[in-house]
């Protein structure tokens, strides 16, 4: 549904994507835009470059580097990320790391990268840490990358536990010359700053639910952090429009989309969508579309696959298996833990695949993360499963830099990573895999399909 004035822009759902656009969002991640591109991850973990022909190409990284957090274009061709640690680092397009930048905050995230090269940061609104803070930055700050200083914008909230100080001023920011946005993710709230740090606008739109003191409380005598996400997302269209995705009930089964005037924070329309993950895209027109996630992912440049990265771990019949093993043939490599609830529901179902698909040419490697090997052992044997493992003893975190377990990708014939499923999300992905192997084996040249998102995940494996 929208508003009826005139100029508003209009929605189309399930739509074809367009011959030029923006993608604003990829399964509810907000793109960060750079130049005549933008950067956006999946929900594999992998950071895309979009341009503005929707073309779409995978950033090739370093193997080093772990679990994205945020990403942005960088001038070069190559990207700006933001990792797991919090290190703010600007990779070529030959995958070297170029700069690594100290930042404001103690786990960033990107929200524009200027035609002057300056980038803007918020506190990310995922994965943000607990830590005490007696002094808090601002909620926004724009970097100079060639060192000029730090301008900050807002006031930072001081929560009744401080140790969610980070929660409490993180959210999603975007820029328009010297203009720049902030939306908090806990508070019904978007403001516009000028480029001397005042508010030139301030919008609350009567949402449903908000947090603006975050806290843990007590539940069953277990600490429960108790807060809303309110803003999801905050973007500037090719249209010269602000878009601002929140939660629309408190459900969280369903999203608001705002189009605002950015000169002075006029509602120029309201949309409330079926998916609290959507994938939109806006046209230099103006026109919204939203689309499913696999028409745009399915445009991934295949020759932009990463290598698997280079291993060499003991198998329980003594001998050695490395990623060269993996050349030649479709693969796919699992890493589990006995201990992972996910991982023993979705192993029996793997054996399954792999057993019916093993005379067409479709291998199989599990990578074992037990630090026990004994108990990996007696827990395949009790379920009668004998596929093949790698002992990786804690180490394949540090390999294939998963964000926790299970993680599974599939590998083609050149040794490269064709798809990612981080987690398990019942059979639908196995049948997604599935679907994957089969293109693979009956197609020798690269192509990438869409990745469904994961439901579940193991936490346990995360730091």
């Amino acid at each position: 549904t929208g508003a009826s004035r005139p100029g508003v822009p209009t929605l189309a759902l399930d739509a074809e994507l367009p011959a030029r656009g923006r993608v604003l969002w990829l399964d509810g991640r907000t793109s960060v835009p750079g130049g005549k591109s933008v950067a956006v991850r999946d929900s594999a973990g992998r950071v895309l470059l979009v341009d503005d022909r929707l073309r779409v190409r995978e950033a090739a990284l370093p193997g080093d580097i772990a679990s994205i957090v945020s990403a942005a274009p960088a001038g070069d061709g190559g990207v700006w990320v933001v990792d797991g640690t919090g290190r703010l680092l600007r990779v070529t397009a030959e995958s070297r790391i170029a700069e690594r930048l100290g930042t404001p905050f103690r786990l960033p995230a990107i929200g524009d990268v200027g035609h002057d090269g300056r980038l803007t940061l918020v506190r990310a609104s995922q994965g943000f840490p607990f830590a005490f803070d007696t002094s808090p930055a601002a909620p926004v700050a724009v970097m100079d990358t060639f060192g000029r200083g730090v301008h900050s914008y807002g006031i930072a909230r001081r929560p009744a536990h401080v140790l969610l100080t980070d929660l409490a001023n993180a959210g999603h920011a975007a820029r328009a010359g010297s203009r720049t946005f902030f939306a908090p993710l806990v508070r019904d709230e978007v403001v516009a700053f000028g480029a001397a740090g005042d508010t030139l606008w301030s919008l609350r739109r009567g949402l449903p639910r908000e947090t603006p003191d975050p806290r843990f409380e007590l539940r069953d005598h277990r600490p429960v952090l108790n807060y809303f996400p309110v803003n999801l997302g905050l973007a500037l269209g090719p249209d010269g429009r602000l878009y601002v995705l929140s939660t629309a009930d408190t459900t969280l089964s369903r999203s608001r989309l705002d189009v605002l005037d950015p000169a002075d924070g006029r509602s120029l329309g309201t949309f409330f969508l079926p998916t609290i993950l959507p994938t939109i895209v806006v046209t230099p027109a103006g026109r919204i579309d939203l689309i499913p996630a696999a028409r745009l992912l399915a445009r991934v440049e295949g020759a932009e696959r990463p290598a698997v990265p280079a291993f060499n771990w003991p198998q329980p019949d003594g001998g050695r298996v490395t990623e060269g093993a993996l050349r030649g043939r479709v693969t796919i490599v699992n890493a589990w833990a006995s201990w992972c609830a996910p991982c023993r529901e979705e192993m029996p179902e793997l054996v399954g695949l792999w057993t019916s698909l093993r005379d067409s040419g479709l291998a199989l490697l599990t990578v074992n993360e037990d630090l026990n090997q004994e108990d990996a052992r007696r827990w395949l044997d009790a379920r009668r499963l004998a596929p093949p493992v790698a002992l990786a003893a804690g180490e394949g975190r540090g390999v294939l830099h998963y964000p926790g377990l299970p993680y599974t990708i599939l590998v083609d014939r050149s040794g490269r990573i064709a798809r990612r499923w981080i987690g398990y999300a019942g059979p639908r992905q196995i049948s997604d895999i599935a679907a994957a192997a089969r293109h693979e084996l009956g197609f020798r040249t690269a192509h990438t399909n869409a990745t469904l998102p994961s439901a579940r995940h193991d936490h346990a494996a995360q730091p």
